[in-house]
Order: C-alpha cells, then sequence, then structure tokens
C-alpha cells in the first residue's frame, strides 16, 4: 500500500501489540485426548499511547479518523527503521487525566483490517504470495467428464473480505469441444477471510476418438497487493485412451465379367475400397479353395467363384468377399441360327430409369434355332450407324440351360438410348451371329381413332404434296413408325415398320415428324410412332365386338407395348347424335381393351384424349353434338387419369382435316399435353374463362381469365374476337353481333368483348369461346394465347381453353333482372348433350348440388318431383338421378326398374317407403325403363299419401303421409350423396321441376315444351341446358 503521504503522528509513548493472532477451539472427545484446532486469522489492533498536543498535525488527523467510518491507511516505523504497513479504523480517542496538573494522555483504538505489509531496514517491501499447484495429467475415458482440480494457495491467510485471485483456462492443442459443456474459460476464485488456499475444477469430456494427447493451461493472476509465488501457471494433459478402429470396407469387390465359363473366361478383380487401413490384399476363391492372389484369374473348373480381400491398419484387420460369379462348365459347341429382327422397329422399354444410360431399359425376343442344347447363350449390342459398327454392350447372359427345341430366346435388360443398335447372339461362346437389322429401344406412342389419327401418321388429299421441309422441319433419324392409317373403305393394309420422310405415299405426316421430334428432345431416347385409324368411323367399331377392334388388336400387340395411348376421335359420332354417356361408356370398354393390349407396360401408360378440334364445316354434328363430344371426352378424362386435348387453333384444308401445317400445332398440343407423362412441368391447359360480368347500360362484356401456372398475360393473334359467341341466357341459338369496329381488347388478364348494340338491363348473357363451327379454315389466324412458353422451341403459349359451358354474364340491373326459380347448383364433371327437340340441352354426366341441406324440398309439407331421364342399360346397383336426403329421390335400379322413394319420418330403419318395392336394392314392380327411351316422372308427395306417375300415367301410390322435415343434405342432380359417388347417375336428365304443390292428381299428358319458371308453385326449375343454373323468367 502507498504511504507516501503519510502524516507522522508525534508525542507517541507506546505502539502496542501488532500481528495476526488466531482463535482457538478446543475439543474433548469422549473418548482420546483434547484436540486443538486453530480458528479464523485476527489481524488484531493497535493501541497506541501519545500525550495529547493540541498542534501536533498527525494527531489532528488521527482524532478526525475516530468520527470517520473509512479506513485509513498507517505505517509504522521500528526503531530499528522496519517498516509496517496496513490499513485501519480508529475506535474512539479517549483521554487520560490523572490530575490538575498531570499530562493529558490519549489511547485510541486501531483496527487493524488488512494483511500487514511488511518493509525491511532496508527498504525492501514484503508482499504476501500467491502460487499455484502442479501440473495434471488424466485419462479422458469414453463418456462422462474428468476433474482437474487446481489448488491456489496464499502465503499469508486472507484478509478480511477474502482474497480475489483471477483464473483463466488457455485451449492450446484442446478446443471447447474437448470441455464439458458450459465450462468457462475463466473466473475468480475467491479465498475466504482466514483461509489460506482455495480450489478450481476444470472438466474435460471423455469420447472415443483416436487422437493424440491434448494440452491446456490452467493460470492464475496476481491480485493487488500479492506477488507472485513459485508457479501461476501449470498444465493439464488430456490422455487419450482409445483405441484404433478396425478397417472398415466402404465398397466391396467386385469380378467382371459376372459369369463365365471354366478355362476360357478371364475374370478381372476390382478391389473393395478401405478405411483405416494400410494394406489391402487379394484372395480368388472357388467354392473355399484359393486359386490365385494376381488381378485376373482363369477358373480351372465350374463352380462359385468369389473375391476376397482382406484389409489391414493399426486397430486391426477385416476381410470380405464380394458377390459370388457362377463359372459354367466348358461347353461343347452348339450350332445357333439367328433370324434377323424387323428392321426399323424400336421396342418399348419397360422401365424408364436406370439401366447404362439411366433412361430404363427393355427385353427383345428373337427368333432362334439351335442343333442342340445350349449352356448359356449370350447376346451383344453393336452401334448400328458409327463407323466400324463399335461394341455398345458386350456379351451379356440371354439365358442358361436353353433346350435345343427353343424357338427363341429374349435379351433382358437391353438399355434405351438415343440410336440404332445391332443385336448379335452366340450360344456356348462360339461364334457369333451378327445382327444385320437396326433396332431401337425407347419409347413408343400409340394412336387410334377416325380420320385426324389417320392423318398424324400420313398427309392426304392436297397436302400430300406439302414437304414436311418446305415447313422448316427434319424428322429425327432416331424415330420410326408402324401403323395401318385406313381409309374409310379400305380392307387389305399390311402395317410395317417405316420412316418418316417426304414424299408422296408412306409415312408423310408433318404430326409425326414434328411429334416424335420434341418426344426425342424430351426423352432423349429413340421415339415411335404405332396404331391403327379409320376414317368416318364412329368410336363403336374400335371397342371389343367392333369391326375394327381386331386391326387394332393386332397392330398394339405387334407392337409390343407402349407409354403413352393418343386417342383422336368424334366427328361421326357427333354427327350420329351419340349421347355424352354412351360416348364415355364406349371410352371405357375401349381402353379397358386397350390396356389388356399393352404386354409391356400393361395400365401404366399416359391417356391423351383428342376430341372434334375446330371445325369450318355443319356436316359433322350441330354445335350442341359437337359440344356434347367436346364435353363427354373431358368428362371422361377427368374421372380417369386421362388429359383431354384443347385444340382449336389448327389450320384445317377442307374445314374438317389438319393441314400439314395445322398438323404440327396439331402435334404440339399432343406433345404439351404428354408433358407430364415425361417428367415436366406444364401440359397442354390454357388460360380459361372463368366469370362474365356486364354494367348496366353497357355493350362491354368483360371476361375475366384464370391463367395457368407460368403464365403472367394474354398475348393474340389477328382479331380473335370471330372465335367467340354471346347469347342471351338460356339459349345457343340466335347470336348477339359484336361491334364492327373495335368487336375484343385484351388487357392482361381481361378480354373485353364489344357487342353491337346494348342488351337490356335486365338480360343475362351466355358467352362462349370457340363454340362450333368456326367461320375458317385458318384455325391460326385468330387465336389468343397465354405468354408462357417452355423453352422448347414452341413460340406460342398456350391455347385459350374452349368452353365446354356456359359463362354466363348475369344481368347487371338488380330489381330488374328476372326471378330466378330456385337456388344455382354447383357442378362436378357435367356434360351436356343435345336434348329433345325444342327442350334444349340435357344433363349427359356428371353431377350438381344445392348450396345447402335447407334448399328445396326441405321442410315442404307438400312436394311434387318431375323430370325427364333415359338409361340405356341398367346399372350395376341403385343409381339416382334426382333428390334430397330425407325427402325423397328418383333412380333406378340394378334390374333396370324405376325406383321412388321418400320418408315418412326423420332418420331411422324403416324411414324411407318405396312406391312397389321393398328397397331400393329389391326388384320391385316398378316398369323397366332401362330402354334408352326419353321417360316423364312425376311423384307427388302430401300429408295424406304419395303418388307416382311414369310417362302421364300412375303406377303406384303409398297411403303412408309424406314427412314434413328438415334435410340432412342438399338437393341433388344426377347424384343422391354429396360427398361420395356411390350413387351417380349413368344416363341422361333434363328438366327437372319441384313443386310446392301436388302438379298431379290423375293421368295426365307430360310436358310438351319446358317450363317456363313463372308457373304457380314452381319452387326449382333446371333445363339443364349447359348449365346447373336454376331457370329465369
Amino acid at each position: 500500500m502507498d504511504c507516501g503521504s503519510c502524516t507522522e503522528i508525534g508525542q507517541v509513548e507506546k505502539i502496542g501489540t501488532m500481528g495476526a493472532s488466531y482463535a482457538k477451539t478446543e475439543f474433548q472427545p469422549l473418548f482420546g485426548p483434547k484436540q486443538k484446532h486453530k480458528g479464523a486469522a485476527d489481524y488484531g489492533s493497535l493501541s497506541p499511547s501519545l500525550a495529547h498536543d493540541e498542534s501536533d498535525p498527525g494527531q489532528a488527523i488521527l482524532r478526525a479518523a475516530a468520527d470517520s467510518p473509512n479506513l485509513f491507511a498507517f505505517r509504522v516505523v521500528y526503531p530499528t527503521g522496519a517498516k509496517r504497513f496496513f490499513q485501519g479504523k480508529v475506535f474512539g480517542y479517549p483521554e487520560t487525566v490523572d490530575g490538575a496538573d498531570a499530562l493529558l494522555m490519549v489511547t485510541p483504538t486501531i483496527e487493524i483490517n488488512s494483511v500487514i505489509v511488511k518493509v525491511a531496514a532496508s527498504g525492501a517491501v514484503v508482499l504476501p504470495s500467491v502460487s499455484l499447484s502442479g501440473a495434471l495429467s488424466k485419462s479422458e475415458g469414453d463418456s462422462g467428464t474428468v476433474a482437474y482440480t487446481y489448488i491456489v494457495t496464499l502465503s499469508q491467510a486472507a484478509p478480511v473480505g477474502g482474497t480475489a485471485v483471477p483464473w483463466a483456462l488457455a485451449y492450446g492443442s484442446t478446443d471447447a469441444n474437448d470441455f464439458a459443456a458450459g465450462q468457462a474459460t475463466s473466473g475468480t476464485l475467491t479465498i475466504a477471510q482466514g483461509q489460506l488456499s482455495g480450489t478450481v475444477t476444470i472438466n474435460a469430456k471423455g469420447d472415443t476418438s483416436l487422437e493424440g494427447d491434448e494440452t491446456f493451461t490452467f493460470l492464475i493472476s496476481t491480485p493487488p497487493g500479492y506477488i507472485a509465488g513459485a508457479a501461476t501457471s501449470a498444465t493439464g494433459t488430456i490422455l487419450n485412451d482409445d483405441a484404433p478402429p478396425a478397417p472398415v470396407f466402404t465398397t466391396l469387390p467386385s469380378i467382371s465379367p459376372t459369369s463365365g465359363t471354366a478355362g476360357t473366361t478371364v475374370f478381372a478383380a476390382t478391389d473393395g475400397v478401405a478405411t483405416n487401413a494400410t494394406s489391402v490384399t487379394r484372395r480368388w476363391l472357388l467354392g473355399t479353395t484359393s486359386i490365385g492372389t494376381g488381378a485376373t484369374v482363369v477358373a480351372p473348373t465350374n463352380g462359385s467363384l468369389t473375391l476376397e480381400n482382406t484389409a489391414a491398419g493399426p486397430g486391426g484387420s477385416t476381410t470380405v468377399t464380394s458377390t459370388a460369379v457362377a463359372v459354367a462348365a466348358a461347353a461343347s459347341s452348339v450350332n445357333l441360327a439367328m433370324t434377323q429382327l424387323t428392321d426399323g422397329r424400336i421396342y418399348q422399354r419397360s422401365t424408364k430409369t436406370g439401366s447404362a444410360n439411366a433412361k430404363g431399359a427393355g427385353s427383345i425376343a428373337v427368333p432362334i434355332a439351335l442343333d442342340g442344347a445350349a449352356t448359356s447363350i449370350e447376346y451383344r449390342l453393336r452401334d448400328a450407324v458409327a463407323n466400324g459398327n463399335p461394341v455398345v454392350q458386350d456379351w451379356t447372359t440371354a439365358a442358361s440351360n436353353v433346350a435345343a427345341a427353343a424357338t427363341s430366346v429374349t435379351c433382358p435388360n437391353v438399355p434405351a438410348r438415343l440410336g440404332w443398335y445391332y443385336l448379335d447372339l452366340r450360344a456356348n461362346g462360339g461364334t457369333a451371329q451378327l445382327g444385320t437389322s437396326k433396332i431401337g429401344m425407347g419409347r413408343v406412342v400409340a394412336v387410334s381413332g377416325q380420320s385426324l389419327a389417320t392423318r398424324m401418321f400420313t398427309a392426304r388429299d392436297s397436302q400430300a404434296t406439302v414437304t414436311m421441309a418446305s415447313l422448316g422441319i427434319t424428322p429425327n433419324a432416331n424415330t420410326s413408325i408402324y401403323a395401318a392409317p385406313l381409309e374409310p373403305t379400305q380392307t387389305a393394309y399390311t402395317p410395317s415398320w417405316g420412316a418418316n420422310v417426304d414424299g408422296t405415299t408412306g409415312y408423310n405426316s408433318a404430326f409425326a415428324a414434328e411429334f416424335l421430334n420434341r418426344q426425342i428432345a424430351a426423352a432423349g431416347v429413340s421415339c415411335a410412332l404405332v396404331g391403327y385409324a379409320r376414317g368416318s368411323q364412329s368410336i363403336t367399331v374400335f371397342v371389343p365386338g367392333g369391326a375394327d377392334n381386331g386391326g387394332l388388336r393386332a397392330a398394339l400387340d405387334a407392337v409390343g407395348g407402349f407409354e403413352t395411348f393418343i386417342w383422336m376421335q368424334g366427328h361421326t359420332d357427333a354427327k350420329n347424335g351419340m349421347a355424352s354417356a354412351t360416348y364415355q361408356t364406349n371410352l371405357t370398354s375401349l381402353f379397358a381393351d386397350v390396356t389388356a393390349h399393352n404386354a409391356t407396360l400393361g395400365s401404366n401408360y399416359d391417356k391423351l384424349i383428342g376430341s372434334i378440334p375446330n371445325i369450318n364445316s355443319t356436316s359433322w354434328g350441330t354445335s350442341a353434338q359437337i359440344q356434347a363430344i367436346r364435353n363427354a371426352s373431358a368428362a371422361w378424362a377427368a374421372a380417369n387419369g386421362g388429359v383431354s386435348i384443347n385444340a382449336n387453333d389448327i389450320d384445317l384444308y377442307d374445314g374438317v382435316h389438319e393441314s400439314q401445317a395445322g398438323a404440327i400445332t396439331l402435334a404440339d398440343h399432343f406433345y404439351r399435353a404428354s408433358r407430364s407423362g415425361l417428367g415436366l412441368a406444364h401440359n397442354d391447359a390454357g388460360p380459361a374463362i372463368s366469370s362474365a360480368t356486364r354494367a348496366a347500360g353497357s355493350a362491354n362484356v368483360v371476361l375475366t381469365i384464370s391463367l395457368p401456372s407460368g403464365a403472367t398475360a394474354l398475348t393474340s393473334v389477328g382479331s380473335p374476337a370471330s372465335r367467340f359467341a354471346v347469347f342471351a341466357s338460356g339459349s345457343t341459338s340466335g347470336g348477339l353481333a359484336l361491334d364492327a369496329t373495335t368487336p375484343i381488347s385484351i388487357s392482361g388478364s381481361t378480354i373485353t368483348l364489344k357487342l353491337a348494340a346494348v342488351p337490356a338491363d335486365s338480360q343475362a348473357l351466355d358467352v362462349y369461346a370457340f363454340y362450333p363451327p368456326d367461320s375458317s379454315n385458318a384455325g391460326q389466324a385468330n387465336v389468343i394465347y397465354d405468354n408462357n412458353t417452355d423453352g422448347d422451341g414452341i413460340t406460342r403459349g398456350r391455347q385459350l381453353m374452349a368452353t365446354l359451358a356456359a359463362v354466363t354474364a348475369a344481368a347487371p340491373v338488380p330489381g330488374t333482372a328476372p326471378t330466378q326459380v330456385g337456388p344455382n347448383l354447383t357442378m362436378t364433371n357435367a356434360s351436356y348433350q343435345a336434348g329433345k327437340t325444342g327442350f334444349g340441352q340435357e344433363l349427359a354426366g356428371g353431377y350438381g348440388f344445392s348450396p345447402a341441406a335447407t334448399d328445396l324440398m326441405a321442410g315442404q309439407a307438400t312436394v311434387t318431383l318431375e323430370a325427364w331421364f333415359s338409361v340405356a342399360a341398367a346399372p350395376s346397383s341403385l343409381r339416382v338421378f334426382v333428390g334430397q336426403s330425407q325427402r325423397c329421390f328418383l333412380g333406378v335400379n340394378a334390374q333396370g326398374r324405376l325406383v321412388a322413394g321418400f320418408n315418412k319420418q326423420a332418420a331411422a330403419t324403416g324411414a324411407t317407403v318405396y312406391i312397389n318395392s321393398s328397397s331400393g336394392s329389391a326388384a320391385g314392380t316398378n316398369p323397366v325403363v332401362s330402354d334408352g327411351a326419353r321417360h316423364h316422372v312425376a311423384l307427388v308427395m302430401t300429408p295424406t299419401g304419395v303418388t307416382l306417375y311414369l310417362d302421364g300415367a300412375q303406377v303406384g301410390s303409398s297411403a303412408t303421409a309424406f314427412w314434413q322435415g328438415a334435410a340432412t343434405d342438399k338437393f341433388g342432380v344426377g347424384n343422391f350423396n354429396s360427398t361420395d359417388t356411390t350413387f351417380l347417375w349413368t344416363g341422361t336428365l333434363d328438366e327437372v321441376a319441384v313443386w310446392s304443390t301436388a302438379k298431379y292428381s290423375a293421368a295426365f299428358t307430360p310436358p310438351t315444351t319446358p317450363y317456363v319458371g313463372s308457373e304457380t308453385g314452381l319452387i326449382g326449375l333446371y333445363h339443364l341446358d349447359g348449365t346447373g343454373n336454376a331457370a329465369t323468367f
């Protein structure tokens, strides 16, 4: 302590006792001698005696200190010159007077509150020291912690308040991971008053990692008033106690080739790779017998050959063996004759990934003849195009132990690739039979349908002279075609494999070139287009039992398999007025048969459903009939995992068929539709009209467009106004003309159609895109697309989707709009077709439900439910065409009989009453209605009884009262349960009407025209003319 500015206290007679003393504690146990223990240190106090002197400055300070709680520094100088320094407090300043004239003496008490620092007479300061215990070494262990405890020692006991000694941990060759979680790297050790030492523990962490010994350093800092002792740092050594690991093989040894013959085949070793090893040795084993240690070996006899590797290292040794290779006995000579494969054929791969080229592989059957049994038959693949026909895949086992009578051998695992092979065979390692026909392994796409499908293979009529070269297309050399594209009356035709080339005959279609080129670019393998098609035919000729079903089957069987099937059909079926449901039934039958003749992949293929594209002809059905087939195709594709192709930008040459230029556009549609199956983003689905609106007094119909993923705006070609049709809502005749000057404008994702005249504000409008027929053959001249391209060379985006059901722009002025009869129905997978003359369209597929269970019949005491329906065949189980849960329903059972049920009470066993039957599945006695004819049905329900009418005649009744209660589900058409499709209707449905009165009480003539909606008692009316919306008037 510094006392350089101390003031000397004068007139001191004596100083008193100074220095530490210790309390003594005595303890007398019951047995044994008395024990004495040293207690805490006490640095004592001074009671100097001095003669009072008012003028002495030192005494003045001492007197002031007696009245202060602060510590003061003191220096005591002995007569020898030695000095003592300490800090203390002055307690009292008593004065002693022995007589009136005696000298006044004072004896203040100075409590010593610090270590007494001794200074020799020479002037050297004798400070207490602090020192640290020595180095520590400990094994780390495999887990937990190991304590390194260091002792910090003072040369004299700590003073009042203790002594704070700072410490630190220096990592050295360790790091934080070598210590216990939360181990501090610095801190302060406080040695309590009167104590000479304290400890600090450092906790190291055990582990199993092989590593060298590691060291760290523990250090202390000298606190104020102390000097460094013998040591202020100590080393800690963490001794490694982990043994080195045994060698581990990360790659096992292997042998090539994977089979061979004794005495001739040279087997090569690929040694395994091992870690923790200093050496790897090998040994060949035939069975359990060692036959060599070299890099190659020839097995002397047949048996099981393995390659053994032993890895040695500091942690021991590890031995592994390869997968065994079969060594066949040396075979006798066998002659093999190979029938050459069909030149130009591309085989369908059975997998799309893996194999040598990561593009999958397939099998090829080769006709052969043997003059004896063969131990093995091998095949080899050579490049059929490159100079010298280099080997692409060396000899690979095709079959073992082949009988002499065998007529073919199947070569498995032929890698798919972009290119042509020659396939060679040999028996028993003998002379190779060289293949001379080029073959491919890759992706096969099958096609069928009518005349538009035939033109996917061959250009016809005026287009036969339009070359692909003139259109800028060069067919890829790694494509091939196998097809029978027939004219309507053509009988004899033998399909063959051939190239896609320009010319007036043969496979000269630009569709094939464009489609296959894009398939190759996407799949990276050779691609083929195959199939069977005939012009001017109905779908019925292609399904089992049809005239062309045999030809289609034969073509599919001949190619052996496909991974995509294109169906392009519809014109004849529209012309014939085929119902949507019937067309869908035929599609189901067709694809079940196609699947049965896909030998390689079975049902694992993509279904691309093409329908009637844009058409500039009235010879192939009415607008409603064309729309019915388009709807059927879309609905079937949606329900069966297919993709419906929406092509309305095809250039035609005769109003019906695609030109060569149009074939390119059509091919791009089908390519985009196939992208999902190729693992690519986006498909052929384009922007679609999501809603239409019109403001009061305005001629503008504003269409909001939903853009597909990847698109941000619309683009247009020409003036696409001609591709839109606008009708008074509920009608498809007498279309409204568009403005002659600015009929259409497009901005972002909005299309505005301007009408030539402003309709009444009370008039709702129906809008269609691409409503047939078109007015021009130039399908691409006036079209709307989105702006999403895929960077694959197709510069146009996706075409605006055709409208298969009307998009309605509601009447713009509330209060003047027509009255709506019932709530609108939300339709699912709905398709429509032309109905009875004068009745507009009818529902041909799908179903719809009202918004809530409280709609229409719910709570009505009296209800009449009537509709027109037809069904061509008895369904497999009860199907309902209209109804509402806990109220009533109408349907047809598995016997083809009409079913009518109603509730007599709330939901419970026996709550439903059936007219002329005991249940919905029982046969009952109602008339059979599964005759394909259009029938009228009415169910009249009152509190006094229920009556059923069919085609105006009463066919049944019940005296049970109709229950007036709540419904538990929504009102539905085409279905009965809004949560599943168990009762999904399979026929047609039209003119559904719900009355709050008993509409009929005796036989009647069914309505000959649709209801208007204003009839008394009518609470729900659904014309089902392309929409599930309620009728308005």
